[in-house]
């Protein structure tokens, strides 16, 4: 009898240490695939907070700090984020916009201009907003592309149109300049603006300046002085000034 009890117990420790490495091999496989999943949750605030420090002429030590901040508060490293956007990009066209910027910037991986242009493009053939922005930026500076002011403008257009506030500075900038478009400043002028109210900095400083010299829109010192007051808050002071009263 007891040798009977012996056999079956055995015979249920073997079941159960090959359910056990069944179920572990299970876990890591799922686990793994949890783990892409929840980053993924977290990466729309991530690209909110990388457009909120790019801003045309980007800083990069402010979107090193940003992304660095961002990774330490989820608790991985920008080499893992890059591998979790890599995995996550082959199924959706959401996070082509992130990895184009990592290749841009050199996060988490060596820049690389050609997959930077390579993935911006993607997004903005997807419909990405800000991924058409820097698409006509790449056409632009020659970053992974040809210079091409013509593409550059017209991605522009699109960002603009579809409502990114950087691709409404930067559709600004060449109407304002007459570069890639036919120069029209009255039209540059309320793109600045839309662009100013969304939180573009370069845009508040232009605004201002805008007002202070009467270029575009009529002049009036008292607008000017306002947007200082009202968007020196949210600006470096240094730079706003800098800007407005050279």
């Amino acid at each position: 009898m007891s040798s009977s009890i012996s056999q079956k117990e055995n015979k249920l420790i073997k079941f159960y240490k090959f359910l056990t490495q069944k179920l572990k091999f299970h876990d890591l496989s799922s686990a793994k695939s949890k783990d892409n999943d929840e980053i993924a949750t977290h990466f729309p605030e991530l690209l909110t907070e990388m457009r909120n420090v790019i801003d045309p002429g980007p800083r990069d030590e402010h979107l090193f700090s940003c992304i660095e901040d961002w990774c330490n508060s989820h608790g991985i490293t920008e080499k893992q984020l890059v591998q979790h956007a890599r995995v996550l990009v082959k199924t959706n066209l959401e996070y082509a916009c992130l990895l184009g910027l990592c290749y841009h910037y050199g996060v988490g991986t060596s820049r690389n201009y050609k997959k930077a242009f390579k993935y911006y493009s993607k997004a903005a053939h997807f419909g990405d907003r800000f991924g058409m922005n820097q698409l006509g930026w790449c056409f632009r500076k020659q970053l992974g592309t040809k210079s091409n002011l013509v593409l550059s403008t017209l991605w522009y257009q699109r960002s603009a149109a579809s409502g990114d506030p950087t691709g409404q500075c930067n559709l600004a900038f060449c109407l304002y300049e007459g570069n890639g478009i036919k120069a029209n400043k009255y039209i540059a002028f309320k793109l600045f603006e839309k662009s100013a109210i969304a939180g573009i900095d370069t845009s508040q400083q232009k605004v201002a300046k805008l007002y202070l010299h009467g270029i575009g829109t009529e002049r009036d010192i008292h607008k000017a002085i306002k947007c200082c007051r009202d968007w020196m808050n949210t600006s470096d002071n240094r730079v706003f000034s800098h800007h407005i009263f050279r």
